[in-house]
């Protein structure tokens, strides 16, 4: 394959500096370009043409976010992920709304970026399993299903229940009748299955529909 030509962005010298050591032992990744705020990315990005940004949030002038905004209306094509060290609900969901295809800490390590970047770039969604506990947490504290939708968006049916599965953080367990049911329910556990049961066929087809999804879930 050819390599993927990537575009960091982050204020903080530093970082880039690691986040690239990282990178460029991969031999399928190119680091094209770096940005130290939103104006570079979008200068940078009309010049490099990359395949994938990779961007920090918070930078002087235009945030990533903004610049996020600006990339995916003239250049839907690139793909684009968020790596920051904002975990709150309202950041993750603005990153989304501007069409990101991920969300990742800055705590990440080598091996997980990496996949992500690869998942990112074949055409699907990829966040951090803290990200994946924060909006399972909305969906049952504040009854939020389209956070945990966005999960799936885009993703394969075995994919979309094991996001499902990392964010209950327990076992399913069949009842024999081909519906899934949680042991020692908790409510957020009890809502996450229950807006799988309504959504989770549609994120992907399996030919079996909602048994065979939640068969993934449960681990069969």
């Amino acid at each position: 394959m050819n390599k993927i030509r990537l575009l960091l962005a982050d204020d903080h010298p530093l970082i880039r500096a690691g986040f690239k050591s990282m990178l460029v032992k991969n031999e399928h990744f190119e680091i094209v370009g770096e940005a130290e705020n939103g104006t570079d990315l979008l200068i940078l990005t009309a010049e490099l043409s990359p395949d994938m940004i990779l961007t920090d949030i918070s930078m002087p002038g235009m945030n990533g976010l903004e610049a996020l905004q600006k990339v995916k209306k003239q250049y839907p094509a690139i793909k684009c992920i968020v790596l920051t060290m904002h975990e709150e609900r309202e950041y993750i969901m603005n990153a989304l709304k501007t069409g990101a295809e991920g969300y990742l800490l800055k705590s990440i390590e080598g091996p997980e970026l990496e996949k992500a970047i690869l998942v990112v770039f074949q055409g699907g969604k990829y966040f951090s399993p803290l990200i994946t506990s924060i909006l399972a947490d909305s969906v049952a504290q504040q009854g939020r299903e389209g956070d945990l939708k966005e999960l799936a968006t885009d993703a394969s049916a075995p994919e979309a229940a094991r996001r499902i599965m990392a964010a209950c953080g327990r076992v399913l367990t069949g009842t024999g009748d081909g519906v899934a049911e949680l042991g020692e329910q908790r409510p957020a556990e009890h809502a996450l299955l229950s807006a799988a049961r309504r959504w989770v066929p549609r994120a992907g087809s399996m030919g079996r529909g909602q048994a065979r999804v939640l068969d993934l879930l449960r681990g069969g």
